[in-house]
């Protein structure tokens, strides 16, 4: 496993292009969201409005805005943005998470680390995301890369690409 540290100063460089290019949907509140059922046209009505894709995806959310919240790690986004890969495949990330890592130097030193983090459900659909996360992570090594799964147990296992 290789982990990349960027300074600070670095990091809010890229915040400031990322947010020129598109602006990322920051974690800010669950709880507006999960209870809120709203009428929506087209026949969706009575179902929860979320910005997730997946209940999976929703749950990860929760574990990672309690991490935050208890200081484990400093920021996360959801979808922040998109990548292109060889043959004109758009790769969207699910999470980007904001790590911070003391550094050897002094007390106060702080360094960050970006993990990039992709949540699969089932075996098939996690062999097919596996081979774009392996191609993104070749092309873009600048991040750390995790696939991540649901366990039997409820719990979260995940593997390093």
């Amino acid at each position: 496993m290789r982990i990349n540290r960027i300074t600070e100063k670095d990091f809010s460089q890229m915040v400031s292009r990322v947010r020129g290019a598109a602006q990322p949907r920051a974690s800010a509140s669950l709880a507006g969201v999960r209870s809120t059922f709203d009428s929506v046209a087209s026949g969706h009505r009575g179902k929860l409005l979320s910005p997730y894709k997946s209940k999976w995806e929703a749950a990860y959310a929760s574990k990672l805005e309690l991490e935050k919240r208890a200081g484990i790690i400093k920021a996360w986004w959801y979808e922040p943005f998109s990548l292109w890969l060889p043959g004109k495949v758009r790769y969207k990330p699910d999470f980007l998470v904001q790590q911070q890592t003391k550094l050897y130097a002094g007390p106060d030193e702080y360094a960050y680390s970006l993990e990039i983090i992709e949540v699969k459900g089932w075996s098939k659909n996690r062999r097919d995301g596996m081979t774009r996360l392996k191609i993104a992570a070749s092309l873009f090594p600048c991040f750390v890369w995790r696939l991540v799964y649901r366990t039997d147990g409820g719990g979260w296992s995940g593997e390093y690409v």
